[in-house]
């Protein structure tokens, strides 16, 4: 939701004229719409409670994802090519590397990690923060960390299939104000994920409903690597029951088969009331 993510980002205040500027224009686009498209039902709360929709042209449809998109592979083929062995505890984090990412966070919190096990931490990705990760990079001596960037669409299942468990950070409340489309990728490679999200947000309501993983808090990277050490003694097998429990859930709920046409039902009803 704009602007509101731009405010929980820290890039506008929500009392700069700006912001009030921008929330006014995006009240007045959805209020001339004959019918209105939103990801999912915090959403549909939002835009009730603040640009004042009427509720009966309000739709919720989720994001979806092409059941094919993202195929299931071994762990061992991204491993070899990059010299990972096969003992390694892998978590791999895939996507924008922004400032809303948060992937500052899961670097810092690397750090702090105790453990006898050799860990590795695959970054796969672009952006504006590549760089500043990097350097933080730089710094840690107890956990390897590989960066996998530029990030190649042909190399996403190879990469998300390395790891044991994925990772999913956001920062401040970013999760409120957005669901990241990467966790339906996660998801599909049939891997369970750690995600620092709010509670409340519809990030952690997928995770828990789909029995795929774990939440933690945001910007915290003490506990960040508290959970990581536990996700370490996970049995294997575990970690595999919960990564294909993923995968059943986003087929289940997120696939185009099942989201497109309902989105195509919205649109052709729309259309009959603007004739």
């Amino acid at each position: 939701m704009y602007p509101e993510s731009l405010s929980v980002q820290g890039r506008v205040r929500s009392e700069h004229w700006s912001y009030r500027l921008l929330l006014k224009f995006d009240k007045w686009i959805v209020n001339q719409a004959a019918a209105l498209i939103v990801l999912s039902e915090s959403f549909a709360l939002g835009y009730a409670q603040t640009r004042g929709i009427d509720p009966s042209t309000l739709h919720v449809i989720p994001d979806w994802i092409e059941a094919g998109q993202v195929e299931v592979q071994e762990k061992e083929a991204y491993r070899k090519k990059v010299g990972i062995s096969s003992d390694a505890f892998v978590i791999a984090y895939g996507g924008n590397i922004g400032t809303a990412a948060g992937v500052e966070t899961v670097i810092e919190a690397m750090e702090r990690v105790r453990s006898d096990r050799e860990i590795v931490l695959v970054v796969a990705g672009s952006g504006s923060r590549v760089e500043a990760c990097r350097q933080l990079a730089e710094q840690i001596h107890n956990v390897r960390v590989v960066f996998h960037s530029p990030w190649a669409a042909e190399d996403t299942a190879q990469v998300l299939g390395s790891a044991d468990v994925l990772l999913l950070p956001t920062r401040g409340k970013q999760s409120l104000a957005s669901i990241p489309s990467k966790l339906l990728s996660y998801l599909l490679a049939s891997r369970p994920v750690l995600a620092a999200v709010m509670e409340e947000s519809d990030t952690a309501y997928v995770i828990e409903k789909g029995n795929c993983g774990w939440i933690t808090e945001p910007d915290n990277p003490e506990k960040f690597a508290r959970k990581v050490e536990e996700l370490i003694e996970v049995k294997t097998e575990i970690l595999e029951k919960m990564g294909r429990a993923g995968r059943e859930y986003v087929l289940a709920n997120f696939s185009s088969d099942k989201c497109v046409p309902r989105v195509i039902e919205v649109i052709e009803c729309a259309a009959q009331k603007k004739i």
